[in-house]
């Protein structure tokens, strides 16, 4: 199902090569008065630069050795459900996730386990304010993959959805 205009109680699959787009979102959402939280293969460090945010940030990494850093392990997806549903019930202001690293949690697990996880993610979700983005790599999966995640989740492709992406973010800034 495509949608332009992300919305809470949605997870939105993003097709983007980088997270630019997810990221553009996030930012504006923040900057609207939603609370943020990014969950990322990307280091803490490297994401707040680029981001420009002042939100909690979570390292999707095997091994953290830096205690300044919050992190989680790729395989303990109960725990990512965990931290996830806590800051989802943390507040009745609307919320915005991006969960950076679907390629990545593919990788340590298997296809059918992080189906299963954004399945139990998606529950929480549909029933609260907030709103999940998922930017993945659109080579990243194969149709089957793309078709059975398609039907849990909305879509969004910067390629297909690009120029009424960027209006719509153009537009939130009047």
């Amino acid at each position: 199902m495509r949608n332009t205009e992300p919305e809470e109680g949605n997870i939105y699959i993003v097709y983007e090569k980088e997270p630019d787009i997810s990221m553009r979102i996030l930012r504006k959402k923040v900057q609207e008065g939603c609370k943020g939280l990014i969950i990322s293969r990307t280091h803490p460090h490297r994401l707040r630069k680029k981001s420009e945010l002042d939100i909690p940030h979570i390292w999707l990494a095997r091994d953290n050795t830096n205690e300044f850093v919050q992190s989680v392990h790729p395989e303990h997806l109960m725990k990512i459900n965990t931290i996830l549903s806590s800051f989802i019930n943390s507040t009745t202001k609307d919320k915005i996730i991006l969960l950076d690293g679907l390629e990545y949690l593919i990788g340590q697990n298997d296809f059918e386990t992080i189906m299963r996880f954004i399945q139990l993610v998606n529950e929480l979700v549909n029933t609260s304010n907030t709103c999940i983005l998922v930017p993945i790599h659109p080579a990243a999966l194969t149709e089957r993959q793309k078709g059975l995640l398609e039907r849990e989740v909305m879509v969004l492709s910067a390629e297909e959805d690009g120029d009424r992406l960027n209006d719509w973010l153009m537009e939130q800034k009047r």
